[in-house]
């Protein structure tokens, strides 16, 4: 939960000020990822936050996981070709664009090939979206596979979430038709424009459309770094062009009294040039990488109430996916250069059923899923190009035609103890793969209300993540295929302490986990191609803490932690990771001038410039500078239908490095830039 936050619902231009809404209502909204039934945060059954389009704009949230980089315990990190990757409470390695689940609207978005959605579609348009819910911590029960480290929802805007910047507790959705369009620039060549809407088609059915454009021009972000190899100084140059759309359509109504049935349809397009690379080892004279991806999404929902109490809900969903990735690449002891080129086409198909009623003899609300998941490898290719586009060598394909099934039976309930503030969550998943066999995922959280504003919740959670079709079958050059690979599985104790109330909120964790049989790839001293192996074992601890005070017109929030991880196999510590992240921000709504300042300052402390990947020998890693960056944003809604925005990223233009795969140094963080936007609402 960040500094500020709205109601799902009302209408787009009904003005409220944020600081007269109180806490304790702010997390009370009803969160979709964390059970089958929906939960607020003092009865999720794990650490979780909701973060509404109010929460990143104020604090100048630009891309999609620039929303969610000031969480305690989150690590976002530029990956490769313009993708990313996420580390959660300590685990940053090589391997760290896996295992967070990533779900647009109930949709799984994550692909056999490499399960990995933020490393070819790390950037959605906010603007199609209305919040986003972020769980930290083993998820599988609910989830399934990638639900390793946490589980990322994505709530697309719709007929049931209308415009949420100016929309605070009104009683009842928005009826008739509504528009916003919004216009953003900034001095480094960022943009942002989008148009949305929602319409009453009659008393029984809405449809909406989002449309959404955003990117940046060529940053020029010049840097040293040294050759990995021979510890030469290089100089690189990065130009850091993305650019992302995005259409979104969704039409909803009733079939009649009991049942509803909702369509949605989906279409994005990333692409990036001048992204960082494969690091220094591998390219040492042009370390750069692009990316393109194209994604296609169809699901239909129906869903029938038969008691008060009771419903049944049948699902279907339908994507297919297009990418290709562009590496620099040094050849024959770096005589050569070359591009390599490695693309996907994949498609993922699903249906659900899911039955929830309540069985009031035992004080128990229940649920229960039955769901059946095909991932395919339409086709593929790898191949080596010289720079003028000649073609080196067309490599044979090793994934082309793989496909998976899963078979999964979740189930979840919540069993109130008496009357004496006891409860009981607990459930189970059990999967059944057509290639790896069957993993079974529990979990339980004890949980007890102190009193109306204090929450106690003792958690444990198990997660497994399956082997990627990359992992099990290799590909022709780099990796011998294993079809022995096993699942790797991690468990999770934790301790939560909740508090809200109407000026405080505060969440307080103590979390322990423990990764076994960790996949990595590893060669043998006989071997000269490395091998996916289940042999890793890592265990991580820390504190996370996030807290809010509101005494109108000021808030103040801190968003802290303190995490140690360690590979137990090799010895290593994963010091990518900050020792301590501490995210401060000030708020001040000035009533007179229609206008709200917010000041967001980020320190990351005790943290190593390159990811360890238990695959480079030899690697010499280095301490970077503490990081410290202060953002400045203004938000002026003179009148109903207008608000005009300004923020300043990086005021002070401090030179900050990032932890980067495999680049000396670290990668270099943005420059300076001062942006202006405006909202109309009609």
């Amino acid at each position: 939960m960040l500094l500020f936050s709205y109601g799902a619902q009302g209408n787009e231009n009904d003005v409220v000020s944020l600081l007269n809404l109180p806490l304790d209502e702010l997390v009370n909204v009803q969160i979709r990822t964390s059970t089958l039934t929906g939960s607020t945060q003092a009865n999720s059954p794990s650490w979780v936050t909701t973060i509404n389009e109010r929460d990143w704009r104020n604090n100048g949230s630009r891309y999609l996981l620039d929303a969610i980089k000031f969480q305690p315990a989150v690590q976002v990190l530029p990956f490769v070709a313009g993708g990313d990757a996420i580390a959660i409470r300590g685990y940053s390695n090589a391997a760290s664009f896996r295992g967070l689940a990533v779900f647009l609207d109930g949709i799984p978005l994550m692909d056999f090939a490499y399960s990995a959605p933020i490393l070819y579609l790390p950037e959605i348009p906010l603007f199609t979206l209305t919040s986003l819910e972020l769980s930290e911590g083993a998820g599988s029960a609910l989830h399934g596979s990638d639900s390793f480290h946490g589980t990322l929802g994505l709530n697309s805007y719709s007929p049931e979430n209308p415009q949420t910047p100016k929309s605070v507790g009104s009683a009842s959705a928005p009826s008739g038709t509504q528009y916003r369009a919004a216009l953003t620039g900034a001095s480094n060549g960022y943009y942002q424009a989008g148009i949305r809407g929602r319409t009453t088609v009659n008393s029984r059915w809405s449809a909406s459309l989002s449309a959404a454009g955003t990117g940046q021009a060529n940053q020029e972000l010049e840097y040293r770094t040294r050759d990995s190899l021979d510890g030469r100084p290089l100089d690189i140059r990065l130009s850091n062009r993305y650019d992302s759309h995005a259409l979104v359509t969704h039409l909803k109504g009733e079939i009649d009294a009991s049942r509803e049935l909702e369509l949605s349809l989906y279409h994005f397009d990333y692409e990036a040039r001048g992204q960082p690379g494969v690091g220094t080892r591998l390219a040492s004279t042009n370390d750069r990488g692009e990316q393109t991806t194209q994604l296609n999404v169809a699901q239909l929902r129906i869903q029938q109430r038969y008691s008060d109490q009771g419903n049944i809900q049948l699902s279907g969903y339908y994507w297919q996916s297009d990418n290709a990735v562009y590496l620099n690449l040094d050849l024959n002891k770096r005589a050569q250069q070359a591009i390599q080129l490695t693309q996907f086409d994949q498609h993922r198909a699903g249906i659900r059923l899911q039955l929830q009623d309540t069985l009031a003899a035992l004080n128990t609300q229940w649920a229960t899923e039955l769901a059946h998941d095909e991932l395919q490898i339409d086709d593929s290719a790898n191949q080596l190009h010289l720079h003028d586009g000649r073609l080196l060598a067309d490599l044979p394909s090793t994934l082309t035609g793989r496909k998976r099934t899963i078979d999964s039976l979740t189930f979840e309930a919540d069993s109130m103890i008496n009357d004496s503030g006891w409860h009981l969550l607990w459930g189970a998943r059990m999967d059944d793969y057509s290639d790896v066999g069957s993993q079974f995922s529990p979990r339980a959280t004890l949980l007890y209300h102190l009193d109306a504003i204090n929450t106690l919740k003792l958690i444990y959670s198990e997660a497994f993540r399956a082997p990627t079709a990359s992992e099990r079958y290799g590909s022709a050059i780099s990796t011998l295929s294993n079809r022995n690979l096993k699942p790797e599985t991690i468990r999770n104790h934790e301790l939560l302490w909740l508090h809200q109330s109407a000026h405080q909120f505060s969440q307080i964790s103590l979390f322990h986990t423990r990764w076994d049989d960790g996949i990595v790839a590893s060669r043998s001293p006989n071997e000269t191609i490395a091998q996916t192996r289940n042999i890793a074992k890592s265990r991580a601890a820390g504190v996370t803490l996030q807290q809010q005070w509101q005494f109108e017109p000021w808030r103040f929030g801190v968003d802290a932690s303190w995490a140690k991880s360690r590979n137990q196999t090799l010895h290593m510590d994963y010091d990518a990771f900050p020792d301590w992240m501490i995210n401060a921000r000030l708020g001040y709504h000035a009533a007179a001038l229609d206008s709200s300042f917010f000041l967001i300052h980020r320190t990351e402390i005790n943290r190593l410039d390159t990811l360890n990947s238990g695959s480079v020998t030899g690697a010499i890693l280095a301490p970077l500078p503490t990081y410290h960056r202060l953002d400045f944003n203004w938000i002026w809604a003179p009148e109903r239908q207008l608000e005009v925005h300004g923020e300043i990223r990086n005021v002070f233009n401090r030179n900050n490095r990032i932890p980067s795969l495999s680049s000396p140094g670290g990668l270099p963080d943005e420059k300076r830039s001062i942006a202006l936007g405006v909202d109309y609402f009609f």
